[in-house]
């Protein structure tokens, strides 16, 4: 009576097996399945024993080793996305803090770098950290720019802001490398986008108006405009030592960031003069506060006296005029006149906008070729405007050549002129 041989002895190494027909030896059962789920066998062939134990530790030990590989691969693989997950999840709010912090500072001009901070503020307020950066897409950042701008136009500061803080939140492992980004789509795309009302032309005669209608602290600054043609930020930013030799001497912030910036100096006429462009501060009351008046050691030439004595960024002293506060007042001023050109632009009817301070400065030009007769290059100039035209090689001979401005009509004769003594073009 025979007996039927195990197929394995219990002190045998893992793995190791008789052949099915003892007649073929041993065989090894690899601790891998294959495709189908099964463990495959590889066949030791008839040898010992003792030769079959060897080889059975062997490549258990071998296979040990590359499960331990794999299992620390995967291992990594699984803390690597944790973490990654962890990190990805960062709020809108601190990765903005961290944008600026990182970014933003490093900007040389301030007003670029205030306009960030302001657009960087909004985005946070909307947002209050309820979500992630990953998490977001267009339509969030759409909603977004819509509430800060209280407007269905994604203004473009907004989108080219968004742009950048993709940018760096790639190039700094705060997405993944595949993460769209989402503010370049909004750039490239006219998603939601209305058709804008334009701002009309000022007309000499409605600068006339809004003269007379304007609080006299506001007059001087509408004057300046007038007769220079410089920009509102230009003429807040005005200071007593920029008058000197009996020029007022300006470089206009909008030009500064050129390779050779722009530089005019203004003769200070009678006109100037009144307006408190001298050597001397002018005392001004706020139409705010009309009791107070200016503090003596205010360097710059327009002031204002506020309700609160706070500084901020947007101000080097207490009493410099903010944009906001004149574009308030010079809207208020506009809806209390009494004229139908003016009323129209708030009846609803108007396919325009009531013109703003900065068309001061094109009727500046129009008067300076309707009735100075000047070129184009050199209203340009006046204008502090950049020249494309002009050879950078001599500019760099010039770069410390002003721009001199000693002419321009008096504003009494402005105060009385009419459109139609404009000269015309011949356009034929």
């Amino acid at each position: 009576m025979s007996t039927k041989l195990k197929s394995r002895e219990k002190h045998w190494p893992k793995g190791l097996y008789r052949c099915p027909n003892p007649e073929n030896g041993y065989r090894y059962r690899i601790p891998i399945r294959n495709q189908n789920g099964y463990y495959p066998f590889k066949t030791l062939g008839l040898i010992s024993i003792s030769e079959a134990k060897n080889i059975a530790k062997e490549l258990n030990s071998q296979y040990q080793k590359e499960q331990r590989r794999e299992s620390k691969k995967s291992s990594n693989a699984n803390a690597l996305a944790r973490k990654q997950s962890l990190q990805y999840q960062a709020g809108v709010k601190t990765l903005i803090e961290l944008f600026e912090e990182e970014e933003i500072s490093q900007y040389k001009k301030k007003s670029s770098k205030d306009s960030k901070l302001m657009v960087g503020n909004k985005i946070k307020n909307f947002f209050e950290n309820k979500e992630s950066l990953i998490d977001l897409d267009v339509g969030d950042w759409r909603a977004c720019v819509e509430w800060a701008t209280k407007s269905t136009h994604t203004y473009p500061k907004y989108k080219v802001f968004i742009n950048q803080l993709y940018r760096w939140a790639l190039a700094n492992a705060h997405l993944p490398a595949s993460h769209p980004n989402f503010g370049f789509i909004m750039n490239i795309s006219n998603l939601n986008k209305v058709v804008e009302k334009k701002r009309d032309k000022m007309t000499i005669e409605q600068f006339q108006l809004l003269y007379v209608a304007s609080e006299e602290s506001m007059r001087d600054i509408l004057k300046v405009g007038l007769l220079t043609g410089l920009r509102l930020g230009d003429i807040r930013k005005l200071k007593l030592q920029q008058v000197r030799n009996g020029y007022l001497h300006v470089k206009p912030e909008k030009t500064g960031d050129l390779a050779y910036p722009r530089k005019i100096r203004f003769k200070i006429t009678e006109d100037l003069a009144e307006c408190g462009v001298g050597e001397d501060l002018k005392y001004r009351s706020n139409p705010r506060v009309p009791t107070k008046l200016v503090q003596i050691d205010c360097p710059f030439i327009f002031n204002w006296i506020y309700e609160k004595d706070n500084l901020g960024v947007e101000k080097e002293h207490i009493n410099q005029v903010l944009s906001r506060y004149f574009a308030a007042q010079y809207n208020k001023t506009i809806k209390q006149i009494d004229d139908p050109v003016w009323a129209q632009y708030f009846n609803g009817e108007s396919e325009k906008t009531h013109p703003t301070f900065h068309e001061i400065r094109a009727l500046h030009a129009e008067i300076s070729r309707g009735v100075m007769d000047l070129p184009e290059q050199e209203i340009t100039k006046r204008l502090g405007q950049e020249d494309k035209t002009e050879n950078k090689v001599t500019k760099r001979y010039l770069r410390n050549n002003w721009y001199q401005v000693d002419e321009f009509p008096t504003f009494e004769y402005l105060m009385n002129l009419t459109s139609e003594e404009f000269i015309e073009e011949d356009f034929f």
